[in-house]
């Protein structure tokens, strides 16, 4: 039944498309969008990541498909599309029913609704276009409901909607294959090739029953007057005049004291250089630092995967850099759900297991609900399927459904993301959750194709297990994993010390520095003269990042095989977008924070900033004074993010070296400075404050020697330029750091200023932000727009600067210089 319809929905496509059209896809996928992964489809056969043609998105054309992809195309999509919508139009009703009913109170402009309607080119009713919105009441029934509560529906819908929670893949999330109920109406001379379209028509009159039905059944619940009595009027004022008499009460003796204060203290007072403002900490760490614990229980307790590749090796240099000796550890076996907790309630100092780093688990992991800190990656993998081979070339077109295919049984690890990833392109009969590395489902033939990681499917365990038959990998990665150890967010101390110690693995291959020659690398005592010799001891103990590699590694994954996993020399791009990762329900900023103070209590960002052409250059006009450049644009990217669009909130204080930017985040003048250059010791024990700072992602690489160490700002920058925060405030360390990645998010999905509104939301930082990304490419584009327009005729794009995307080249750079 299925196939006949697909086959009369062919044909009635065939025959409305001399007609008028309709695009059925997602909101965030236009032509230009779809024609780019065509093209990338086509130039990229076999590389690692080659986008698929899924359902929920415009079916390409077969020339545009690499020959592995051209077999039932056409077919599968249809089918899997009938197969697949029901299930993920009632995820997504269900989300946006969920969110109507925590959000009915907030209220919305009808002219809003219907502004907002037409932007997205959505046909709408004359009824509804000339309705008041002051009308809609209870009393008009079902269309009132619908008028009132069509905003939330659409920007629910659209906060979903794009298959981009996992970055570049265009495959992901739960989100990955919802679309819009009914269609949008476009005329024939939009479509440049209609061969991409789903030909469909669709009325006024349809499309608004199709969005009455999905509203009313949201149960959304409509607020009623209450008409108090007069005998509880009059209670009210009775409690109204006590309440007043309290404050003033209160106010007074305040007002008193404080004159008296001032009087007290009138000729000790002094100006500072930096006006005060005191800075927030969130979270608060009140218990022992990590490394003072670890010290007093004489191990480090580290929390490794069952597979355990580099999981102890690494957990045996953290134990020689801090103890002195490789041996004092305490390793503990942890699944893909129990790390999180583990890790949480300090019954572990740190995860050592390699851990998918994205933005969900960064700011706030659903399980544990805290966010976390994860290291430079350890390595890049990617998510992707192996097994026997004819029903790993079905996987590979996501075809579960003609001929053999129809076989397929996929086993998937418990408690990863890859199960929400694969449910929304394979039905669940299709699918066999399994306990990482228990292969012998599969080799019991329980199922015939296993994902995961490449390292945790590679051919090598498989024929360790004791199988025998035809095996192998697909060619095709659905997700990008950059693999990270996690440590608590509340102790960066901690974290610096393990990021860094990682890093002086990475260091010591590109010195060419092994554990027999270790004496050779640089002593420090950022972290205090107890571990002036922690890089060394370290490298004594394991060697360097490639001996680790070629110990664990290589087998399974051959470095040559995964070019991201080979250190970077300065002739490819270091820039990497750092995958979104599940949406999570996480709540808003709490009071106090930095964020909140920003956006609530200041109503403004005040952003340093160093005097250098094309990155931050002050512009006097007769009407009025901005800052321009490079540096500047992340300035208002913030700003955009956190004032829902707005540029007009940043005040930017001129900074005259790097020493004044710390003095000035110290003293609160500034919530944040642009440019500096991530540093050993910026990081981690500034000279001028004594304390350690976080850096964002580095969004412009200078001099390929390494970092600036001296104070003075030069004209040509040099080192890893970084938005720099205290590190008193995880969540707006975050908010940060993920504001400039989504400048290379929005570059690797082809996102342009002019379509920003293509940017996927996130709700990792509460609702109040869920279009922070939208508002970020908004306000200053992508980061080849900004590079452009900023740069380019200075410092020629090239180098670590260009984007580290398909095909994927070397990722590693220690930083150390």
């Amino acid at each position: 039944k299925i196939q006949n319809s697909c086959k009369d929905n062919a044909i009635e496509s065939k025959a409305k498309a001399k007609g008028q059209l309709a695009k059925n896809a997602p909101a965030t996928t236009n032509s230009k969008t779809a024609s780019k992964h065509a093209k990338h489809a086509r130039d990229n056969e076999g590389s690692e990541f080659v986008r698929k043609t899924v359902p929920g998105e415009p079916a390409l054309k077969d020339s545009a498909l690499a020959p592995t992809q051209k077999q039932n195309v056409a077919s599968a999509s249809c089918i899997e599309k009938l197969a697949i919508d029901a299930k993920s139009r009632n995820r997504k009703e269900t989300k946006i029913s969920r969110r109507t009913n925590k959000n009915n109170s907030a209220g919305n402009d009808h002219q809003k609704i219907v502004n907002y309607a037409r932007e997205k080119e959505l046909p709408i009713s004359q009824n509804t276009a000339d309705a008041n919105s002051d009308d809609v009441d209870v009393s008009q029934g079902d269309e009132g409901r619908n008028d009132e509560h069509l905003q939330e529906a659409l920007h629910e819908n659209d906060k979903f909607s794009r298959p981009g929670a996992f970055a570049m893949s265009g495959i992901g999330g739960e989100s990955g294959n919802n679309t819009w109920d009914s269609t949008q109406v476009i005329d024939d001379s939009m479509v440049e090739d209609k061969s991409e379209y789903f030909a469909t028509v669709v009325d006024d009159e349809t499309l608004n029953e199709n969005f009455r039905k999905i509203i009313l059944t949201n149960e959304v619940t409509i607020a009623a007057d209450v008409v108090p009595t007069d005998e509880h009027l009059k209670k009210e004022r009775h409690q109204c005049l006590l309440w007043a008499f309290g404050v003033l009460s209160v106010l007074g003796t305040v007002i008193g004291l404080s004159i008296g204060l001032t009087r007290t203290n009138e000729s000790a007072s002094t100006t500072s250089e930096f006006p005060s403002a005191s800075p927030t900490l969130v979270p608060t760490r009140t218990k022992i630092p990590t490394l003072d614990t670890i010290q007093n229980n004489g191990k480090v307790r580290c929390g490794v995967g069952q597979m355990d590749l580099v999981d102890t090796e690494l957990c045996r240099a953290l134990a020689a850099a801090v103890l002195g000796d490789p041996g004092k550890i305490d390793v503990t076996i942890h699944t893909l759900t129990s790390r999180w907790d583990a890790l949480a309630n300090e019954s572990l100092d740190i995860l050592t297991m390699p851990s998918f780093y994205t933005m969900a688990r960064d700011v706030y992991q659903k399980d544990a609900k805290t966010g976390f800190t994860f290291s430079a990656p350890l390595w890049y993998d990617g998510v992707m399927f192996g097994g026997i081979p004819e029903y790993v070339d079905c996987a590979d077109r996501l075809d579960t459904y003609f001929g053999n295919c129809s076989e397929v049984r996929i086993c998937v690890p418990m408690g990863s993301s890859f199960h929400d990833l694969l449910a929304d392109y394979v039905a669940d009969f299709n699918i066999r959750p399994v306990p990482i590395g228990d292969y012998e489902t599969f080799i019991k033939g329980k199922c015939n194709v296993l994902l995961g990681s490449s390292y945790l499917i590679a051919e090598f365990l498989l024929r360790n297990e004791g199988y025998t038959g035809d095996y192998k990998l697909g060619r095709t990665k659905l997700l990008k994993e950059p693999l990270s150890m996690v440590t608590r967010e509340d102790d960066k101390k901690w974290s610096d010390f393990v990021n860094w110690v990682f890093r002086s693995l990475l260091a010591a291959e590109e010195q060419n520095i092994t554990h027999n020659t270790a004496s050779k690398f640089m002593t420090t005592t950022v972290f205090g003269e107890k571990y002036k010799d922690m890089f060394v001891n370290a490298i004594q103990a394991v060697g360097n990042y490639g001996d680790i590699y070629r110990r664990h590694m290589e087998d399974f994954v051959p470095r040559d095989n995964l070019k991201s996993n080979l250190l970077n020399n300065g002739s490819t791009g270091l820039h990497f977008a750092y995958p979104l990762g599940e949406p999570t329900e996480s709540p808003d900023p709490i009071a106090g924070s930095t964020t909140h103070s920003i956006t609530k209590k200041e109503g403004k960002l005040r952003c340093g900033i160093f005097d250098r052409e094309g990155f931050g250059k002050e512009i006097v006009s007769t009407t009025a004074r901005r800052w321009q450049g490079m540096d500047a644009d992340y300035c208002y990217a913030l700003s955009a993010s956190l004032f829902e669009g707005s540029t007009n909130k940043v005040v930017f204080v001129h900074l005259a070296n790097f020493a004044d930017s710390f003095q000035a985040l110290e003293n609160g003048l500034v919530d944040v400075v642009a440019g500096v250059p991530l540093t050993l010791e910026g990081d981690v024990n500034e000279t001028s404050t004594g304390k350690g700072y976080t850096f964002s992602i580095p969004y412009f690489y200078g001099d390929a020697n390494g970092p600036l160490v001296q104070d003075n700002v030069s004209e040509t920058p040099e080192g890893a330029l970084s938005l720099v925060t205290r590190e008193d405030d995880s969540q707006w360390s975050d908010f940060v750091f993920w504001v400039v990645s989504a400048t290379f998010i929005a570059e690797e999905e082809y996102i342009t200023q002019k379509i920003s509104k293509d940017m996927v939301g996130v709700s990792a930082f509460g609702p109040s932000f869920v279009n922070m990304h939208r508002h970020t490419i908004g306000a200053v584009g992508n980061y080849g727009e900004i590079y452009s327009r900023n740069v380019e005729s200075i410092v020629p794009r090239q180098g670590r600067n260009l984007l580290n995307s398909n095909p994927f080249g070397p990722q590693h750079w220690s930083f150390f210089g």
